[in-house]
């Protein structure tokens, strides 16, 4: 985990030396880095929530149950792989234990960090799945086409 530094400094393209104003290229980059910091939680939580929806949605219907597209064997394994998709995602959108005190700004900085580190992780364990699901679901429609009967369990 990489550790965060009590004091970190925002580089601008010009130096500011002590004494002098701050540029306006240094105050808007000041902003949209602060704004993304505000914005960062938020939206890796949103995006778990839908791609935890959206990956319940297609282990449960669709394309995956028809019975003339692929087979059963295929048909199992994709809605398998959705549901491991949907469980990571859950797993990414609970709240972390929160340990620190919210009076010490390293420890309010760190947790913050854990937590975007977490999600981070979650989100891209779940979009893996989530796209193995859909290889897997198109490997067992190439599949069917290409040897209908041999593909058939009965």
């Amino acid at each position: 985990m990489p550790e965060v530094l009590e004091n970190v400094q925002i580089k601008s393209e010009e130096p500011v030396e002590d004494g002098d104003l701050k540029t306006k290229a240094d105050d808007l980059y000041l902003d949209i880095a602060a704004d993304s910091l505000k914005k960062t939680g938020d939206r890796l939580q949103d995006s778990l929530q839908k791609l935890a929806t959206l990956a319940a949605a297609l282990a449960g219907g669709g394309f995956v149950v028809r019975d003339d597209l692929m087979s059963v064997y295929w048909r199992v394994g994709t809605i398998l792989v959705f549901l491991f998709s949907l469980v990571f995602a859950v797993l990414g959108t609970k709240p972390a234990p929160a340990e620190f005190q919210l009076d010490h700004i390293g420890q309010c900085r760190n947790f913050a960090v854990r937590t975007w580190e977490r999600k981070w992780c979650w989100l891209r364990v779940s979009m893996a799945t989530f796209l193995l699901a859909f290889l897997i679901a198109l490997i067992g429609l190439v599949v069917r086409q290409i040897s209908p009967q041999a593909t058939n369990p009965s």
